[in-house]
């Protein structure tokens, strides 16, 4: 069991059983009445707890890591286009790996979804891209107002 479900889970187990047998060496001759149940009862949670708190101060649980990238870190970047990108607004987006940013192109010109674009400035998470093609920067045309 352990091995398809890593974690030391058995060893809580373990522990309260072992909880459990020393509560069957004590009460030998009680062992199957209703007070010495409740007794076991209780003391298995009280194990089980505390088993729990102990291994935790051992291991503790990983702390989840939010990933929060500033624009200023995302300059010289390649982006792929996924919603139309203008000069005019913010409404465009663009990919960096698996995050998406709002983005305005860097020149009065229109990007379309798909275009692999560079960030060249950065305004808090919103970028300004410029279009690239084959490593240079693409000459673009102007949008239409």
């Amino acid at each position: 069991m352990e091995i398809n479900i890593p974690g030391f889970f058995i060893g809580i187990a373990a522990t309260v059983f072992m909880a459990l047998g020393i509560i069957a060496i004590v009460f030998q001759e009680q062992v199957n009445t209703w007070p010495v149940f409740f007794i076991s009862v209780a003391i298995s949670l009280i194990t089980f707890y505390g088993t729990i708190k102990f291994y935790q101060k051992l291991s503790p649980p990983e702390k989840q890591l939010s990933h929060v990238s500033s624009g200023s870190s995302l300059i010289g970047e390649i982006a792929t286009v996924v919603k139309k990108v203008n000069h005019d607004t913010i409404e465009g987006d663009v990919r960096i790996q698996s995050e998406i940013y709002s983005a305005r192109a860097y020149d009065d010109v229109v990007i379309e979804p798909g275009a692999k674009v560079e960030v060249v400035e950065s305004s808090g998470v919103h970028l300004k891209v410029r279009e690239i093609r084959e490593g240079f920067p693409k000459k673009m045309t102007s949008s239409v107002k």
